[in-house]
């Protein structure tokens, strides 16, 4: 084990002993992995790694029938296999509790001037039942990441694009909505995980003149690791 150069000599401050093997702690900011995030929704993790997020919306695969199951399994698994082993991907599901304005945004049908619209109010409340037992009362977000290695930016961008074309074609076969998150975005979903009770405040354009780099605009003021079941975030305490 190594030893801490501690001083005996009097009058002099005793240096701190250091559990990182005399390396300086880091930073909040650096426990955050990756290197910087664009305006286009590719973020640079490592100097020859790239990746892109896409989000994609739920199917409620439990209110299903037993032959749409069967359907979502097969399609899902075909999704799957689409990425070969040189693409790492990340599957990341974030559960909220709070009012689903975007699923009862996108559930809505709107009445319209005609003898129909008894029958659309009952459909919109057959929706809103539906989905309330589907999620139990949660928000759900749904995102897939997917990585490559590549020598620059320019061929991480060509490959990303061309692969985030699939992605959502793949997703739209399987009546799926899905988009690709912008730099913006992918900023505000870290930021909501790691401050989740402050507004996400941002601009790419305010980047520019602050002399700041993304990440002091997504972590909180602190983490707390000491505990090895509990993660603390600043004044919020994780499990």
């Amino acid at each position: 084990m190594k030893k801490a150069n501690i001083s005996k000599e009097k009058g002099k401050p005793k240096k701190k002993l250091s559990f990182f093997g005399g390396k300086k702690k880091k930073s909040v900011q650096e426990t955050i992995p990756y290197l910087r995030m664009l305006r286009n929704g590719i973020c640079q993790v490592e100097k020859n790694k790239f990746n892109k997020m896409i989000r994609f919306l739920d199917i409620n695969y439990q209110l299903s029938t037993e032959e749409d199951k069967e359907s979502i399994f097969n399609e899902f698994s075909s999704f799957l296999n689409y990425f070969d082993p040189s693409v790492d991907i990340e599957l990341s599901y974030i559960n909220r509790i709070g009012k689903n304005e975007e699923v009862e945004k996108n559930i809505n049908v709107p009445d319209r001037n005609d003898s129909y619209n008894e029958i659309r109010k009952e459909y919109r409340e057959m929706l809103k039942n539906q989905s309330q037992k589907g999620n139990n009362g949660l928000t759900k977000y749904m995102y897939i990441t997917f990585s490559l290695q590549a020598q620059d930016l320019k061929e991480a961008t060509t490959r990303l694009e061309r692969m985030e074309m699939d992605i959502l074609n793949n997703f739209k076969q399987m009546g799926v909505k899905a988009y690709v998150l912008s730099g913006y975005e992918r900023l505000k979903v870290i930021h909501d995980i790691l401050n989740p009770n402050k507004n996400f405040v941002f601009s790419f354009e305010d980047l520019k003149y602050s002399g700041l780099s993304t990440k002091d605009y997504i972590v909180p003021a602190s983490f707390n690791f000491s505990s090895t079941i509990n993660l603390k975030l600043e004044n919020t305490l994780e499990k």
